[in-house]
This record gives structure tokens, C-alpha cells and sequence, in this order.
């Protein structure tokens, strides 16, 4: 049984033959719990044996990363409070014999016969695996990608203790709309997302990622973008997004290494002006402040100090009349007064 299913999740590149060699890997742990210790004991053959696998796989990580956690505590006698190695805040029907669509945080494809029902016990496609402030010490593995590729939409794993760098597999989300994986400690580079091609919102912020930023033009669907309080570094080019046409949010603050202008082209085509928040604080950033900025006639909240920028502020930035914060501190623009047409805006909130 065990070889036969192993033999399966390979031939369907759920998970590499490598990763079964050795004892205490979580793919090695979440096959031997598959074969023999799941009370429900599906047929090697099941359409959703792969994804109660991978599921498995990911509990596995966490177990292994909670037992690593308890023997550093052991190991240097330091002591760690009870609720940071403790279970998950919610881990209901997780490893039993339910169906995992009924697992906490797991949501899958509605029944034909109650197509409002996306929690049931059973299996089926999981459209959503949203487990945010769940106290989860895991890594992220690519099992968690190459299985749900054709049907996730939504997954957030925000606020939890994630400690790995983002696998490529990640790309193989096709139809994911909201990835949310942010206040963690994730590491490396950011992988290349561009073939995501539903997605809407972007959400990395607060983790330790460094690097370029990777391609983001191709996200023409993109609503909202958190990158902030991470280290990246080089260019973060505004005009890459002028496809996005319901960008709404804009978050790349506090990574101190990005560097870019305010481009001119605001509002040529529609570009940029749906943006609501646009936070480009904490990094490197210099040149002015465009006249075009009034095309940005959605802007609510506009930071972009603890940067470089220099000249004067053009008086357009009082046209826009949906404004509600506005730094612009710590920067070296010419003179200290601001413009009236913008002191008369401040009033008018």
C-alpha cells in the first residue's frame, strides 16, 4: 500500500521521490500516516488522496518544527512561553477520520446537492485553506502548491510563525486570488508570480524576504500589493503596474534598499488612478513630486517619507480632494512652507 501510493504522488509530481529518502521528512512522515495510521484509509486510487497527502504534509512540518522548537528550549534551557509551542489555536478534525473538507480552515467545492455548503465531511477540491493567527510553526512546503494548483483561491497563513523561504511551486497556483502569507518569518527571495494570473491580492508584508522584488507586471488583475517591512532591495518601477487598472493598494515601506521615482505618466490611460494607498516610506526613493500626482484622484493616503526626494511640492497635490494622510517628513525638498492649495485640503478634513 505504502509504495503504491508513494509510486502514485510521484508519477503526479506532488512530491519528489528524493523527498521520501529520508525517515523523519515530513512527505516520509505524512506516507507512513497515510498508509497505515489514517482511520479513513482511502484507496491508493482516491481522487483526493493527493490533497489529504499534502495536507498531511503540512501538519507534518508544523509537528517537526514544534518538536525542534521544545528541544532548543531543552538544549540551552531557555525558557519559551507554553503558548508559542503549544498546539494550534484551531486544529479541528485535522488528522482524524472526517473528510478534510471539514478540517479547520479548509474549504472546498460545494456538493452538487447543497451548492452552498463549502464545509462538509468529505473530500473534494479545497478552494480555500485560510488559517491566519493559528500559532503555526511550520515550513512552507511545495506539496502545498503542486496539489492544489487547479483549484485553490484563496490562502492565508498571515500572523503565524512560518520560517522557510517561499517555494518556486508557488507558481503553479493558477486560479489563486488572495495570497496572504504575511507576519511571518519567511526567508530568501521572492519567486516569480508572474503566471499568476488571477491574483488580487498580494500580501508579504512583515516577514524577511530580500532580493528584487520579482515580476509584477503580468498581474494585470492585482487590487492590492503588500510588500512592506522586508528587505528588499533595487528598483520598484511604478510603471510596471499600468495594466493593473483596479490597483487600489500599494504597500512597499520600511525595506530601506528599494529605490524608484514618482513617475510623470499618473493618470495617462487610467494609470494609477484608482490607487487609494500608496506607501513607498523607509527606502530610498529620490527625485520630485510630479504635477501629474492630481491624477490620482482616488489617493486617500499618500507616504513617502524617510526618503530622498527633492525639489518643491507642486500645488496639484491640493486637487486632490479624497486625501486624508499625507507625510511626505524626513526627505530634502526645497524650502519648509507647504503649498495652500494642500494646507486648504488639510482644513477641509
Amino acid at each position: 500500500r505504502q509504495d503504491t501510493i508513494q509510486t502514485r504522488l510521484v508519477e503526479m509530481g506532488v512530491s519528489d521521490m528524493f523527498a521520501f529518502g529520508e525517515a523523519s521528512s515530513p512527505q516520509k512522515l505524512a506516507l507512513e500516516w497515510l498508509s497505515f495510521n489514517d482511520e479513513a484509509q482511502l484507496d491508493p486510487n482516491d481522487q483526493y488522496l493527493p490533497s489529504r497527502y499534502s495536507l498531511a504534509v503540512f501538519y507534518m512540518t508544523a509537528e517537526l518544527g514544534k518538536n525542534e522548537e521544545r528541544h532548543q528550549q531543552d538544549l540551552f534551557e531557555a525558557p519559551i512561553a507554553s503558548e508559542q509551542v503549544d498546539e494550534w489555536a484551531d486544529s479541528s478534525n485535522w488528522m482524524s477520520l472526517a473528510g478534510f473538507c471539514s478540517w479547520s480552515g479548509i474549504e472546498c467545492v460545494p456538493r452538487w446537492n447543497n451548492p452552498a455548503e463549502t464545509k462538509f465531511d468529505g473530500d473534494g477540491e479545497i478552494t480555500h485553506f485560510v488559517l491566519p493567527s493559528n500559532n503555526i510553526l511550520a515550513s512552507l512546503p511545495a506539496e502545498l502548491f503542486s496539489a492544489f494548483g487547479k483549484s485553490l483561491r484563496v490562502l492565508d497563513l498571515s500572523n503565524n510563525r512560518l520560517k522557510s523561504s517561499i517555494p518556486d511551486d508557488i507558481n503553479q497556483l493558477a486560479k489563486i486570488e488572495t495570497l496572504d502569507l504575511s507576519k511571518n518569518a519567511l526567508t530568501g527571495r521572492m519567486p516569480d508570480i508572474s503566471s499568476l494570473q488571477a491574483l488580487q491580492n498580494l500580501r508579504l508584508g512583515s516577514n524577511e524576504l530580500s532580493g528584487e522584488i520579482s515580476t509584477l507586471e503580468d498581474l494585470e488583475a492585482l487590487v492590492a500589493l503588500d510588500l512592506q517591512s522586508n528587505d528588499f532591495t533595487g528598483e520598484f518601477d511604478l510603471t510596471k503596474f499600468h495594466r493593473a487598472i483596479d490597483l487600489k493598494e500599494i504597500r512597499v515601506n520600511d525595506n530601506d534598499g528599494l529605490t524608484g521615482v514618482l513617475p510623470y505618466q499618473f493618470g495617462f490611460f487610467g494609470f494609477m488612478s484608482r490607487v487609494e494607498i500608496l506607501d513607498l516610506s523607509g527606502n530610498s526613493f529620490d527625485g520630485t513630486v510630479p504635477r501629474a500626482i492630481k491624477n490620482m484622484k482616488g489617493l486617500v493616503e499618500l507616504k513617502i517619507s524617510g526618503n530622498r526626494f527633492t525639489g518643491e511640492l507642486p500645488d496639484t497635490l491640493g486637487e486632490l480632494h479624497e486625501m486624508e494622510v499625507l507625510d511626505i517628513s524626513d526627505n530634502q525638498f526645497e524650502g519648509i512652507s507647504m503649498p495652500n492649495s494642500v494646507c486648504e485640503l488639510k482644513d477641509n478634513h
